[in-house]
Formats: C-alpha cells, sequence, structure tokens
C-alpha cells in the first residue's frame, strides 16, 4: 500500500513540477519520500528547489540520492549545478567529471567541465588575493600589538588560503597572549605543510617551554638552528634552555638524541673515511718514492757497471754517462708529476679534515646532550691524530741528491778508466752476472 501510495504520490509531483507548480511538485515529493525513500524521489524534489533557487536543499537532496543509488546521473547533474551556483566550483567540478564518466562524450557536460576549470583557477586566485590581503592586516595589527585583530585576520587568511607562514605568524600572535597550547597546535601545521620552516621550530620550542616540556622545546631548538643557523633570536633562546637544563640537573639531558645524534654520528663517519682515503693517498705516495728511489739506484747500478765493463773508447763512454744522467732526470721529473697529483689529494683531505674540525666547533655551541659530547670528543680526537707530513718535499731533495752523486760518480768513474781502451771483458762478464742477479732478487722480491 505505501509503495502504491509513495508512487502515486511522486507522479502527482512530476505533474504539477511540469504545471511549474514547483511549492506543490516539493510537498507530493516529500509525501513520496516519506513513504518510501528513493534516489528517484530525491533527485526530482531537488531539481524543484533548483528552479524556485534553493540551491542549498537541493544539494542536499542530490547527496542523499547518491546514497541510495551511486549511479543516479540526474542527481550528479543536478548537484554540480546547484554547487555552481553556491560558488562551490571545485566540488562542482567533481560531479562534472562524474557525470562524464556516466554519459561519456556528452558535449553540455563538456562545455560545463571547461568553463568550471576556468571558474575554479579563478577562485583560488581570489581566494589567495584575498588571503594575501587579509594576512597583510594581521601583520598591521600585530604591529600595533593588537593580536586579538591579529588573529582575527590570520584565520580568515587561513580559511582561504592555508599556508606554513600564516599559520607560525598567528602561532606567534597566540604566544603573545600566553595561549601556548594553541600555538604549538598552529606550529605544528605549519610543519605539516613546510617540513623545513625553521621560524615553526622556533616559536612551537618558545611554546613548548612554557607549556614545561622542556626537552621538546630543545629538540625544537637544534632543529630549528640547524635550518637556520644564522637565527641570533633562536640562539640567544637556544642559551636560555641550556641555563634551564644546567639547572634542571643531570636527568633533562636524557632522551634527546634527536636529529643531532644523527648529524654528530654523520660527522664520525665522514671523519673515519677522511682518515681512511688520507692513508690509502699516503700509502700512494710512499709507493711512488719507493718505485723512484729503487729506479734511480738501479740506473746507477747499470750505469756503473756497463762503463766499468765497456771495452768501448772515451767518446762511447762519455755517450753513455749523458744518456744515463738524461734517464735519471726523467725519472726524476716524471716521479715529481706524479706524487704532485698524490699530494694535492692529500690537501683536498685535510681541507676535509678542516671543515670537519669546524663544524664540530660549530655544533658544540647547540649540543646540550651529554651523549652527543661523546661522540663529539671521539671524533675531535681522531681528527686531531690525522697529521701527515709533506713527504714529496722531502723524497724530491733526496732524488735530487742521487743524481748529482750520479754526476760525480760517473766522471770519476770516466777518469778512472780513461786509460782502458781495450779489453775489460772479465769485469763486464761479471757486471753483467751482477746486474742479472739484481733484477732476479727484485722480481722475487715483487
Amino acid at each position: 500500500m505505501e509503495i502504491s501510495d509513495a508512487e502515486s504520490n511522486r507522479r502527482l509531483g512530476n505533474a504539477r513540477f511540469k504545471e511549474k507548480n514547483y511549492n506543490a511538485a516539493i510537498e507530493y515529493y516529500s509525501n513520496s519520500i516519506g513513504l518510501l525513500p528513493t534516489a528517484e524521489s530525491y533527485a526530482n524534489r531537488a531539481l524543484a528547489y533548483i528552479k524556485m533557487k534553493r540551491y542549498q536543499e537541493a544539494e542536499i537532496d542530490c547527496t542523499e540520492a547518491l546514497k541510495l543509488n551511486r549511479s543516479c546521473l540526474n542527481a550528479y547533474e543536478s548537484r554540480l549545478y546547484a554547487r555552481r551556483q553556491l560558488g562551490k566550483f571545485d566540488k562542482s567540478l567533481e560531479d562534472a567529471n562524474v557525470c562524464l564518466s556516466l554519459k561519456p562524450n556528452d558535449q553540455k557536460i563538456e562545455k560545463e567541465i571547461a568553463e568550471l576549470r576556468i571558474l575554479v583557477q579563478e577562485e583560488a586566485a581570489r581566494k589567495v588575493s584575498d588571503a594575501n590581503s587579509l594576512k597583510n592586516l594581521g601583520d598591521e595589527q600585530f604591529e600595533l600589538l593588537n593580536y586579538g585583530q591579529t588573529i582575527k585576520f590570520y584565520s580568515e587568511s587561513i580559511d582561504l588560503n592555508p599556508t606554513a607562514i600564516v599559520y607560525a605568524k598567528r602561532a606567534l600572535a597566540y604566544i603573545k597572549i600566553k595561549r601556548f597550547s594553541e600555538a604549538e597546535n598552529d606550529c605544528a601545521e605549519a610543519l605539516s605543510l613546510n617540513s623545513g620552516y625553521s621560524e615553526a621550530y622556533f616559536f612551537r620550542s618558545l611554546a613548548r617551554k612554557e607549556l614545561g616540556k622542556v626537552q621538546d622545546s630543545i629538540k625544537d631548538a637544534i632543529s630549528g638552528l640547524e635550518l637556520n643557523p644564522e637565527n641570533t633570536e633562536l640562539r640567544q633562546h637556544c642559551e636560555e634552555l641550556k641555563a634551564l637544563v644546567e639547572q634542571g640537573g643531570e636527568h633533562v639531558f636524557l632522551d634527546i638524541n634527536g636529529g643531532i645524534a644523527k648529524y654528530c654520528s654523520t660527522l664520525e663517519s665522514a671523519a673515519s673515511q677522511a682518515s681512511k682515503e688520507l692513508k690509502m693517498s699516503t700509502k700512494g705516495l710512499v709507493r711512488e718514492i719507493e718505485k723512484l728511489g729503487s729506479m734511480l739506484v738501479m740506473n746507477m747500478i747499470v750505469c756503473f757497471m756497463v762503463l766499468c765493463g765497456c771495452p768501448m773508447g772515451k767518446t762511447f763512454r762519455l755517450y753513455l754517462m749523458g744518456v744515463f744522467l738524461l734517464v735519471g732526470g726523467y725519472l726524476i721529473i716524471n716521479a715529481w708529476g706524479s706524487m704532485r697529483v698524490i699530494n694535492n689529494d692529500i690537501e683536498l683531505e685535510r681541507d676535509k679534515i678542516s671543515d670537519l674540525k669546524t663544524n664540530i666547533l660549530l655544533l658544540r655551541e647547540k649540543v646540550f646532550e651529554k651523549g652527543v659530547w661523546n661522540i663529539l670528543t671521539k671524533t675531535d680526537a681522531m681528527l686531531k691524530s690525522l697529521v701527515v707530513k709533506d713527504n714529496v718535499r722531502f723524497h724530491i731533495v733526496f732524488a735530487v741528491v742521487i743524481l748529482l752523486l750520479l754526476g760525480v760518480v760517473l766522471p770519476l768513474t770516466y777518469f778512472l778508466l780513461k786509460d782502458k781502451e781495450e779489453g775489460g771483458t772479465e769485469l763486464g762478464d761479471e757486471a753483467i752476472r751482477m746486474l742479472v742477479g739484481e733484477f732476479s732478487r727484485r722480481a722475487s722480491s715483487t
């Protein structure tokens, strides 16, 4: 019986709607809904509300219709129109997109979507402009110390366009009137929008300090200072916290191993890596020096043996002496270039270590957690132990001395052997045996 009555009322409502008697149509639709709520009856009543420009009621009826039938196209079409008239352009655009999915390639809906997109963009720009104007009004009231009005304007700005900056500004206004809980909440909202906003950490640290949350206040202060080390007000606040910590005793230091501890661990790892690289560079330098010394000594041995065992005349001995001197010079120049490259690497590692030491000194100015101090002390001690002497200069001088010795030994050998024009085969054979033995010994050692 109720179903037939509900259907009868709905049909009567349709008849009154066609007659443009919208009040009567709404009454019949309401009777039908009271007997048996259906998506069709809600959608029909919504359309009657739209005709009477009662857009709020129309939106509500469309929403009720969609609860009963998620695919009711008429409800989506009526709601997108009602929302557009109510200025809810973004919501209206959502409904229009759903309509297009239910009714693809509909030119009317596509045109509606294009218009709504323009309206959404214009509305967004207007909101940003209005929000900025309200923020500026809030700034003016803040300068006048009228914090109540400041909060009012900032709140209106947030309603239009919530930003981290305005949340932080309102938090500071709350701090000025000692509403620290609201300030803490606003800072949390600011950080949810911009996690790298140092002012929000600073203001929340101020609020938490007044709320008695000393440990959390310290964490926020350190986070803010890491993001903006040049903030003098924040540095002063850190000094106040440091004094408060010193008054509070040992227990206040506990449980403050936040991001600063991770940063200290990073410094420690960097110092360890610098140490390894420095040691590797130093070993490379030593290898180059040993290689140079070995080659110069070998050059001198070969030179001496060949001159002693050579059966040729004076001119050929002079020629050989010049060749060996040139070879020795080339070895020194070549090794000098290689060692300078390695020495440059060492200087770079020294610069890294210097930067690490500077960072530690800066860090110690803002660290209050005793556990972190242990890491810093250990790292600083490690860096102090990384002292490398400039081996290049000493060994190059050593190589030059060897070359000078060659310059003395070879002429001396020449003059000692100046009367020897022929022969020397026994001495030459012995020299060759010694040379082969030396090469074999060095080959087996490598």
